[in-house]
């Protein structure tokens, strides 16, 4: 049984993933809130690591879904986050506080790395976000990279895979 609903917020970069978040969270919480940092000047990714936030009820108990924000997609793979990381995230593997390299992917070795990861672990819903007002200057190759996530999101069904399950 699932205890907390994982929320994977996926978009491009400068999309509003983090400024998202810090409007369901100014909702619940009836106030302003900033606590997913944000930067709509940049086209660069303001978010370099996995950010797990949980929403808390005034009563101090916290709601039954979390949301996961990640650095954005970008037209060049090696800028944004990585296709696999990606993949890792949605499979559960990826701990919260992960910082992304450019570069390269995570490893096993990586101490944020979670080998055993369990129907909790794993992200239950992908919320894509867009701006409206930049969708039609969006990059092909962003949108492939989006499309790509969602066809195996949506193959994948939430149900368990084998070990060498392909990503992109």
């Amino acid at each position: 049984m699932v205890s907390t609903l994982r929320i994977l917020l996926l978009g491009p970069v400068g999309a509003g993933k983090s400024s998202f978040f810090n409007s369901v969270n100014n909702v619940l919480q009836g106030r302003m809130t900033t606590r997913a940092l944000a930067d709509s000047e940049s086209w660069r990714s303001f978010t370099m690591e996995c950010k797990d936030f949980r929403l808390k009820k005034k009563d101090n108990s916290s709601y039954p879904f979390m949301f996961t924000d990640i650095k954005g997609i970008e037209p060049e793979e090696r800028k944004g986050v990585h296709p696999e990381d990606i993949a890792k995230i949605l499979l559960g593997h990826i701990k919260n506080g992960y910082r992304f390299h450019i570069d390269n992917p995570i490893t096993e070795e990586n101490p944020k790395y979670n080998a055993t990861s369990s129907l909790n672990d794993r992200v239950h819903c992908l919320v894509a976000v867009l701006s409206a007002d930049k969708i039609s200057l969006m990059d092909q190759d962003v949108i492939n990279q989006m499309r790509k996530v969602r066809e195996k999101a949506r193959k994948r069904r939430w149900k368990s895979v084998p070990a060498d399950w392909e990503f992109l």
